[in-house]
């Protein structure tokens, strides 16, 4: 009985050390923005890249606008209507910024010394559903840390692939947008100046709605890395911790007997 007793103290003492370790160094250093200044930059950039897009768009829209006619408008209407969606992804990637450091804290401040609390009690206790209850919480908190850095991750992987095409994107618009502002403080420059285009206003409404493609192309593909990986993961890691939690296989000692 004294062995038993000592065995079980030297447990809940090594627990108790593991919680509060976990709820005060180690929560502190992966909850701290320095441990994910990697992915909280590229955030930011990603974000720097959504206002660029949306400032291109509006910029191209007024342009658009101050061609003669009403040619241009439902196309001034369309790309004015990118802003609107561009700021959802800036909403996303704001959220996401701060769960890197929030999901951490709610991991080692929250769920692992729960799950060393549960531990303890199944230590004296002898609870088979004690032990089960701190696994499936251990590995709930590992799920919760893990989200957001493998999400940004696989953003950064596919985005990498189109950044360039992006970054052309916003810079066409940018300069066709120019072109016409800076001709339309005088209407008699700016009809000289449409008119001396190849095909006239026509060419420039026709220019400027490959500049709405491409827009769209740039802005789902950030709507695509910022909304949907993040919640693929999110389905994804379920998946797999609903499948490990109900296969006895991955809860080792339920297959060797090991006791705690």
């Amino acid at each position: 009985m004294e062995d038993i007793k000592r065995r079980n103290m030297t447990q809940t003492a090594v627990l108790l050390l593991i919680a509060v370790l976990s709820a005060t160094l180690i929560a502190s250093l992966f909850s701290s923005p320095a441990f994910h200044k990697r992915s909280v930059s590229y955030l930011d950039e990603k974000r720097t890249t959504v206002m660029e897009i949306s400032a291109a768009a509006i910029a191209a829209s007024t342009a658009v606008s101050m061609i003669p006619g009403d040619a241009g408008t439902p196309l001034a209407q369309k790309l004015a209507d990118l802003s609107g969606y561009s700021m959802i992804v800036v909403c996303a990637l704001f959220l996401e910024k701060y769960l890197t450091t929030v999901t951490a804290a709610a991991a080692f401040r929250i769920l692992i010394p729960a799950c060393c609390l549960i531990l303890i009690g199944a230590v004296w206790l002898h609870s088979e559903k004690f032990k089960q209850l701190a696994v499936r919480i251990g590995l709930i908190s590992l799920s919760v840390f893990a989200i957001v850095p493998v999400s940004v991750e696989i953003s950064r992987l596919i985005e990498n692939t189109y950044q360039n095409s992006v970054g052309e994107t916003i810079e066409t618009a940018k300069g066709d947008a120019e072109e016409i502002q800076n001709n339309s403080q005088n209407q008699t420059i700016l009809d000289q100046f449409i008119n001396s285009v190849a095909g006239g206003a026509k060419e420039l409404i026709g220019r400027f709605e490959k500049t709405l493609n491409n827009l769209i192309e740039a802005l789902a593909v950030l709507i695509v890395t910022s909304c949907i990986i993040p919640v693929c993961v999110i389905l994804s890691f379920t998946w797999i911790g609903k499948s490990i939690l109900q296969n006895e296989e991955f809860i080792p000692y339920r297959k060797t007997g090991m006791k705690l």
